[in-house]
């Protein structure tokens, strides 16, 4: 199996764990501690698995790379600062974990208006039945 698949699919299990946990264990916590805690942990599993990971590639460097990089964290923090609140805000796992199979789609749309990629049949196709999708799920929700 192609190995972009293979860790693809092992990141969504892991997510869809991280919904489960989140919706059963962390309800009614401060979402900015949580966070917090979250960001730590996995600053500190970064580094530790550095140590044992042969790491290849270059690491940003440059002031614009490092720029893009402190721009790029910046958007994860308000992604995942939004993904915690729509727990905190009553949100079920299943229902979230619906919204978020919108990722290809909010990709593709981005894609297009920032840097004026136009979409493969493929990539339209499958947009298109996942937006199909997600629409029949909520009607039944």
């Amino acid at each position: 199996m192609n190995p972009v698949v293979v860790f693809a699919l092992l990141a969504t299990f892991f997510y869809a764990l991280q919904n489960a946990f989140i919706e059963k264990v962390l309800e009614g916590y401060n979402l900015l501690y949580v966070q917090a805690v979250f960001n730590a942990c996995m600053l500190a599993i970064s580094l530790l698995a550095s140590s044992f990971v042969k790491l290849e590639g270059k690491a940003p460097t440059s002031l614009k790379e490092v720029g893009v990089v402190l721009g790029i964290s910046l958007v994860i923090f308000v992604a995942d600062y939004c993904f915690l609140t729509s727990y905190d805000k009553g949100g079920s796992a299943m229902v979230i974990s619906s919204v978020i199979a919108t990722l290809p789609v909010m990709a593709a749309l981005i894609g297009f208006i920032l840097m004026k990629k136009i979409p493969t049949v493929q990539e339209t196709v499958g947009v298109s039945c996942i937006v199909a999708g997600i629409l029949i799920f909520s009607k039944g929700g």
